[in-house]
């Protein structure tokens, strides 16, 4: 005779997990809408290339993917990690640190060799970015 599965026996999904897919989504979303823009406005959005770092090549889609994925992964496991240590005080700590980075996080599209117009999108797409994931993993309801 078959039963119902009981709580414990079915499987759920991490909401800590959920919040940090949609912060990537938000983010990545959000960082495609103003490479569009800036490619409607006629701006070409550049960043270094490797292997000395000084070279602008076009920004494509796999740099936006990783360049969003890695920070998402890394806050969602910070802000799992403050949750379990800092209590009801997490939010506020993960926020602090967020932005903290975020603004580190400038230094990266100020300091490249290519033009102002490409830098300031950049800018704006690591404030999106920043914002999507502060608000996923905290502010969200």
């Amino acid at each position: 005779m078959m039963t119902a599965p009981t709580q414990s026996q079915t499987r759920s999904t991490n909401p800590l997990f959920l919040s940090g897919l949609l912060g990537w989504i938000a983010a990545l979303a959000g960082s495609l809408i103003i490479a569009g823009v800036t490619d409607l406005l006629g701006v070409q959005l550049e960043i270094a290339a490797p292997p000395d770092m000084q070279t602008a090549v076009p920004l494509t889609l796999t740099p936006i993917l990783f360049a969003t994925l890695v920070p998402s992964i890394g806050a969602t496991i910070l802000f799992g990690l403050l949750n379990r240590f800092a209590g009801k005080n997490a939010a506020r700590i993960f926020q602090i640190i967020a932005i903290v980075f975020l603004l580190v996080s400038f230094g990266r599209p100020f300091g490249l060799p290519v033009a102002l117009s490409s830098k300031l999108a950049l800018a704006a797409m690591h404030v999106v970015a920043g914002g999507a994931l502060i608000w996923a993993l905290t502010l969200r309801k």
